[in-house]
């Protein structure tokens, strides 16, 4: 899956279009239904991301595992078009800007850039 930056926040997306991005690399978490529910409204799903499980090699046991995987569906083409990474850390060139921090009068879906 396509793994982009947007926004001025520096956003993290993973977008729902498979086979066109990279092998990416991220982390698993084992989590309950009070922290999935936590996660679901952090990801503001379902109405900005859907949630689907998906089958994740793990890299240290070589194995593959069913994971719940938070997508973008519907994202613009033009989307595709962004440097595709295969893993995301906030850095000084891309700081991600915590919800927190944000001014919550702003849509990100207007936000895609």
């Amino acid at each position: 899956y396509p793994l982009i930056i947007s926004t001025r926040f520096n956003i993290p997306f993973l977008l729902d279009k498979c086979g066109r991005g990279h092998n990416d690399k991220g982390e698993v978490y084992e989590v309950d239904e009070e922290m999935l529910k936590k996660l679901d409204e952090l990801e503001e799903y379902p109405e900005y991301y859907d949630r689907e499980i998906q089958d994740i090699r793990m890299e240290k046991k070589d194995e593959v595992e069913k994971c719940w995987l938070y997508l973008m569906r519907n994202c613009p083409d033009h989307l595709l078009q962004k440097p595709l990474l295969n893993s995301y850390h906030s850095s000084p060139e891309f700081p991600y800007k915590p919800r927190s921090e944000r001014d919550s009068n702003i849509n990100i879906k207007d936000e895609m850039i």
